[in-house]
Order: structure tokens, then C-alpha cells, then sequence
């Protein structure tokens, strides 16, 4: 009797023990759903618990249902996805909790139409339906979820405490689900900056997911002062060169260019998001500041002349070193009418040749010397090898005399009447494209299709940038700019 009652008690606990495991299996599946860690609820019911019963301890383990049955489907937004070690880091998207659980050969991944996968082609912020084993933390299949998905966004704007985004001029809904996520990691809405690039995910007008594809690097630019006038230009970012100068640029690979007097330089230049990185423009120095020798001859010869290029005094019994691009000059000579043009220097050696006018009196008739077909404007230089001088036989009190002084006789083709690019406005601004000297507006030169860069420059007014996009046609394009910003009597100075 003992000994059926014996069999009876066991055959009893083995029947407890059974459905204890049940209960267990039940509970872990249950808390995979619901957002419970798998790891922390293994431990609680199997791995800490205490059993003194060998023989119990031996029955509970033998009823641990297999892997094949300890599968739950969550739907999830992507966080990380750790090619090296094989894992994938992923947030629960009803309750928000996290999770990272292998991935292996046998994980299979469905695209939102159905088309196989591989682990290289998920992306942070896409959401799916996330099956794992909860016995060996193996995932087994991914399958977007046919929601909507943008990226690039750039025009932006959410409020967090009305639970709306708008992303090009259309709200979405922030939920208590929707992260953000950054670099494989998941921040806060205080970590998106004006200039990010954005790429939004959710289901119907819920967003879910917020990712930071592409961030705000800042590119300090030293030397600067160096190249004043010059322009300074990184991807689509543009801007008039100064002393110790700081850009916010996106983060990514560019070819920075500084443009100066006609001049080109440039250099690989990586940006990196959040951080700074360092530019010395004075490297530049050989490349863009070059100077030219400038010789002065004068009919009559012995008249008291006095030579100013840029405000200064020169001597002129010498030749004149001088940067390339363009410079003002003034001369005056007592008993002779005074000269006020510009000189554009772009070659290694040239020669002005001046006729002075003598001044006007009332007893007096001015006598104007013949002028010749072959004379050239005063800014027009040519090296010294293939011609010795460059003449104008004009002069006045007024630069409006020296009609041409400052334009590129080589850049304004006055013959072509198609293709052109016009520049009307403002009137008696230095023109400058891409970096190089064209002349005084109102002027047209032939077009080039693409993105290029305009700089408008004036004594005594603050200089403007402009960016066109020039269509590939034949036809004619015009643009008249604002009117200059003219500068405080300070700036001036």
C-alpha cells in the first residue's frame, strides 16, 4: 500500500510539474508581446529559482517546450543593424521597449512587397514585423510593414507638445511610439537641428520613426581676410570671404573652392555632423594672390603727373607691382584734365600709355589730340611679349569719359546676339562670374548651363553673392539684382 501510494504522489507532482511549464511557456510568449525582456523572465522563472527537488528540477527542465514553439511576432522600429555580430537592435512599438536579438543565414527578410532581402538593405527607422525565437534570442523573419516612408527632408517643423510634424506643408501625428533615431542610437527631439536631413516612417498620418540621415558640420575658415572680395563656396553653401569665418554645411564629402580675382583654388574637404573642422585659406596664397608689373608713359612726358592706384601714391618712374584683378587709378597733372578709371591687372608684365588732355579754361579751347584705330582701353593689358603698351587717347574729370575702362574686352562678345547672359542691374557694380572678372553691369557675356556663382562689387557698398541656374538652351537670360546695400561711413573706414 505504501508503495502505490508512493507512485500515486509522484505520478501526482509529475502532473504539477508539467503544467507549471505550460504556464511558463505561455508567460514568455505573453511577455514578448506585451514588451517584457525574454532574457529577465528566463531568468526569473528558470535560472534563479531555487528547486531542491532533483528530481523536480529534472521534470521542469524536460518540459520546456521546444525553440520551434517559443515564437512571437512583434511590429517594431528598426534601431541598429550590427552586421559584424550578427544582431539587430529594435524598439517595440507599442510599449517602447528595446530589444537586440541575432540574426543569422536563416533569418528571412521580406521587403513591404514581398521580395527577399538581405540584412544590408534594412535601414534605421523602417518599421516591421519582427518574429523571434524567445528560447535562443534568434530572429527569424523581418517583413516591412507597407506604411509610408520619406527621405531628404529638409522642410520641417513639429511641435511636441500638440503631437504634430509637418514635413512639406503635411501633419503628421507624433505618437507615444515615435523615436528618434540617430547613428544607431535613439535621442531625443532636442537632438534635431535646424539642417538636418530627415527621414520620416509611420503607418497612415502616425509617425513612428523620425531618423537623422544626415546632420549640421561646421567648417571654420581661417585667412580670409587675405582674399577680400573673394568668394568662398562648399557644395550649395556660399558665402563672401572674411576673417576667421564659420559656415554651418551638411555633413558629407565636398570640393571646397575659394574664388578670388579671377583666381581658382580648392581642396578635398570631408564635414563631419556636430563637429567642427578647421580650413587655412592662406595655403591658397600662390594660387590665388598674383601680381603683375605695371609701366606708366605719359604725352607730354614732362608734365607734373601724379599717380594714385587705390588711394595710394605711386611711382610711377618705376614699374608698379600690383595684384591681379582690378584697381582703381586716378591721375592728376597741373594744367591737365583729370583721369579717374580702372585697371584690371591679369598679366605678368604690361604698359599704360596715357595722352593728357590739358584743362579747360575760359580763355582757352581745349585741343583734343587725333586718336587711333588701333588704340585699346586703359584696363586692357597684354604681356610684354606680343605687345608693349596699351593706350587711351581719352581722358576727363569723370570716369563716364573712358568710355569701356572697365570692362574684359575678351569676355563681352558684342557680336553674338543668342546664348547670352545678361547682367543689367545694378548699374556700375563689378561683375564677377565664378570667381572671374566680366565687367561692369549693365553687361552680357556668353552663357555656360549649370550652377554658377555671381558677385556684384562696388566702392563704398556692401558686396552681394548670388547662385543661378542656368538652363542648356540657346536662349537669352537676363537678371537685374537689387541696388547695392551701401555701407556706414565706419564700414567705410
Amino acid at each position: 500500500m505504501q508503495q502505490k501510494g508512493d507512485l500515486t504522489f509522484k505520478t501526482g507532482k509529475n502532473r504539477i510539474k508539467k503544467a507549471f511549464a505550460c504556464i511558463v511557456s505561455f508567460v514568455l510568449i505573453a511577455s514578448f508581446l506585451s514588451g517584457c525582456s525574454y532574457k529577465s523572465i528566463l531568468t526569473d522563472t528558470l535560472l534563479d529559482r531555487k528547486i531542491e527537488d532533483e528530481e523536480a528540477q529534472e521534470t521542469v527542465s524536460a518540459n520546456i517546450p521546444d525553440e520551434q514553439t517559443l515564437e512571437g511576432t512583434v511590429r517594431a522600429v528598426i534601431v541598429n543593424i550590427d552586421l559584424k555580430n550578427n544582431s539587430l537592435a529594435f524598439s517595440h512599438l507599442d510599449t517602447g521597449k528595446q530589444y537586440e536579438l541575432k540574426i543569422d543565414n536563416s533569418t528571412l527578410i521580406h521587403s513591404r512587397y514581398g521580395d527577399i532581402m538581405v540584412p544590408e538593405q534594412l535601414n534605421p527607422g523602417d518599421i516591421a514585423d519582427i518574429t523571434a525565437s524567445l528560447h535562443s534570442g534568434l530572429i527569424k523573419t523581418i517583413d516591412e510593414v507597407n506604411g509610408f516612408e520619406y527621405s531628404g527632408i529638409t522642410d520641417y517643423d513639429y511641435n511636441v507638445n500638440k503631437g504634430v510634424f509637418t514635413a512639406d506643408d503635411v501633419n503628421y501625428r507624433i505618437t507615444d511610439s515615435t523615436i528618434i533615431v540617430e547613428d544607431g542610437h535613439i535621442v531625443d527631439f532636442d537632438d534635431i537641428v535646424t539642417g538636418d536631413s530627415l527621414k520620416i516612417a509611420g503607418i497612415s498620418h502616425d509617425l513612428y520613426s523620425i531618423t537623422i540621415e544626415k546632420g549640421i558640420g561646421h567648417v571654420r575658415l581661417t585667412g580670409g581676410e587675405f582674399y577680400e572680395g573673394g568668394v568662398v563656396e562648399i557644395g550649395n553653401t556660399v558665402a563672401n570671404l572674411e576673417e576667421n569665418l564659420l559656415l554651418d554645411v551638411p555633413e558629407g564629402q565636398y570640393n571646397l573652392k575659394v574664388y578670388y580675382k579671377g583666381n581658382t583654388a580648392g581642396r578635398a574637404l570631408k564635414v563631419l555632423r556636430g563637429q567642427e573642422t578647421k580650413v587655412d585659406l592662406t595655403v591658397f596664397k600662390g594660387d590665388l594672390i598674383k601680381y603683375g608689373r605695371v609701366t606708366f608713359t605719359f604725352d607730354p612726358p614732362t608734365a607734373p603727373v601724379k599717380v594714385r592706384i587705390d588711394g595710394k601714391q605711386v611711382e610711377f618712374m618705376r614699374p608698379v607691382k600690383l595684384e591681379y584683378g582690378v584697381h582703381n587709378l586716378l591721375i592728376t597733372a597741373e594744367g591737365f584734365r583729370t583721369i579717374k578709371s580702372k585697371i584690371r591687372v591679369a598679366s605678368e608684365m604690361a604698359n599704360i600709355d596715357l595722352v593728357l588732355e590739358e584743362a579747360v579754361s575760359e580763355n582757352k579751347t581745349p585741343v583734343t589730340p587725333p586718336s587711333t584705330n588701333n588704340t585699346l582701353p586703359p584696363d586692357t593689358f597684354k604681356n610684354s611679349s606680343t605687345s608693349t603698351s596699351s593706350t587711351s587717347t581719352s581722358s576727363s574729370s569723370s570716369s563716364s569719359a573712358v568710355t569701356g575702362a572697365t570692362e574684359d574686352s575678351s569676355a563681352i562678345e558684342t557680336g553674338s546676339t543668342t546664348n547670352q547672359l545678361y547682367i543689367d542691374s545694378p548699374e556700375g557694380a563689378e561683375v564677377y562670374f565664378d570667381g572671374a572678372y566680366k565687367g561692369m553691369a549693365p553687361i552680357h557675356f556668353t552663357k555656360t548651363s549649370g550652377t554658377h556663382v555671381v558677385v556684384l562689387r562696388k566702392d563704398g557698398y556692401r558686396t552681394k553673392t548670388y547662385t543661378l541656374n542656368l538652363a542648356a538652351t540657346t536662349e537669352n537670360e537676363t537678371y537685374s539684382f537689387s541696388d547695392l546695400e551701401k555701407l556706414e561711413d565706419d564700414e567705410n573706414e
